[in-house]
């Protein structure tokens, strides 16, 4: 694989390595989709693209033009908590929390949300605690 992202050599290195899954953060499907569409695009091993922070236009015309899945959320670089959209969340959401992840009112400590009011912190139990906690 190339060393550094090459939007014009993602598709020639997709098909030469038969690279089945991509991650993002950001960019790249708008890099990738701003190069000039051939008919064979959807001729490719790819099945999933995940990341987050892909440009909300550019996920499905990606996923389409690519023949593949596109899985954007948000929080995977931070590690503590991702959350994914599903086929069902909103335009401009950011998905469903999974279980286990609370979002907590920072003023009360408890999870009810005022109405209107932005989610300001989130936490989660962990099964088991880790050493490098």
């Amino acid at each position: 694989m190339r060393r550094r992202f090459s939007a014009s050599g993602f598709l020639p290195d997709v098909r030469a390595f038969g690279v089945t899954y991509a991650n993002y953060v950001g960019k790249p499907l708008s890099y990738v989709l701003a190069k000039p569409e051939r008919a064979d695009d959807a001729d490719n091993p790819l099945r999933i693209a995940y990341g987050n922070e892909g440009a909300p236009a550019d996920l499905a015309r990606f996923a389409e033009r690519f023949g593949c899945t596109v899985i954007d959320g948000f929080g995977s670089t931070e590690g503590g908590v991702a959350i994914s959209r599903t086929p069902d969340t909103p335009p401009g959401a950011l998905g469903r929390l999974a279980d286990g992840v609370a979002v907590l009112d920072p003023e009360t400590g408890r999870g009810a949300r005022r109405p209107g009011s932005a989610p300001a912190a989130s936490c989660s139990t962990p099964p088991r605690p880790s050493a490098s906690w």
